[in-house]
């Protein structure tokens, strides 16, 4: 699922797709009867098979340029090391079913990867769009959302597709709605300044924030979700909110995770946000639910 996600923004973005495999480095004990040899025979069938399903879905024909690699360590550190070493745009990683396959989780590596990427993380979901028409844009507006704006801007005019923006307020506080509206019509400003189809809403909840945009993706037809993983406040420890990780597991589409704090370069949209990037003040969003946190 990964691998077809991955072609399909390749091809459309016209740039090289590196596909990597990593070999778990074995313990200690384990690693005492890993012989030369037999690791060599290991690699070999790797990347035998790592090339066969490449060239599966993605045949010569369709002219999408790739790469395989294949190496070994901690998977997690070696997917982040790859993607720094190419300077790769972004990751697109799959989740883990449950031996019944009707459930998913988050696996250790995909939520350490997304934990501490410094470029977008896009994991997919049980269903992969043909296209990517539509994208989801959840904001808390409590929060500077430039990062988030920036990153959806260029994919939006790289695959050509439309963008809805929403925030969660609790529906008992309707005083907020005034402040909220007037925010989000500035953001829909920003993207229709780049020609962006784009709209804009508020959705209510009191508690079930994750499941709130998980039912509204659906409802939009959404091809894709973009998330923060972290709170502002809090780099110190690599982890991800909880509503994130609910969202990531449980959406049906991919979702693109976002580090807040990590360094992004605006050009050329700085100029456009003004009061965009000022977060609402305490007394204004004292009601607006924190959803990535």
């Amino acid at each position: 699922m990964a691998l077809k996600l991955a072609k399909s923004l390749a091809r459309r973005s016209n740039i090289m797709l590196t596909c990597l495999y990593v070999i778990e480095k074995p313990g200690f004990i384990s690693g005492l009867v890993m012989t030369i040899e037999l690791e060599k025979k290991i690699r070999r069938e790797a990347e035998i098979r790592l090339s066969s399903k490449v060239n599966e879905i993605i045949p010569e024909s369709e002219d999408v340029p790739y790469e395989v690699i294949i190496t070994s360590g901690k998977v997690y550190m070696k997917i982040l090391e790859k993607a720094s070493e190419f300077r790769a745009k972004m990751i697109i990683m799959g989740q883990s079913d449950t031996p019944d396959q009707k459930t998913r989780h988050i696996g250790s590596n995909a939520a350490r990867v997304i934990a501490r990427s410094p470029v977008p993380v896009i994991t997919t979901g049980k269903e992969i769009p043909p296209r990517i028409r539509e994208m989801l844009l959840p904001l808390d507006l409590t929060d500077n959302v430039s990062i988030k704006i920036a990153q959806t801007l260029t994919l939006a005019e790289l695959l050509n597709a439309g963008v809805t923006v929403c925030t969660v307020l609790d529906h008992s506080m309707k005083e907020l709605r005034q402040a909220a509206n007037k925010r989000l019509d500035l953001i829909v400003k920003v993207f229709s300044d780049y020609e962006i189809r784009s709209k804009a809403t508020i959705l209510e909840t009191e508690r079930d924030i994750s499941g709130t945009l998980l039912n509204y993706a659906r409802d939009i037809n959404a091809d894709l979700m973009i998330m923060m993983t972290q709170e502002e406040c809090n780099m110190t420890e690599m982890f991800i909110g909880s509503t994130a990780r609910e969202v990531i597991r449980m959406s049906g589409i991919p979702v693109m995770s976002i580090i807040p704090n990590i360094h992004t370069n605006l050009y050329p949209y700085r100029a456009l946000f003004g009061e965009v990037n000022k977060p609402l003040s305490r007394r204004d969003a004292a009601g607006l639910l924190i959803h990535h946190s």
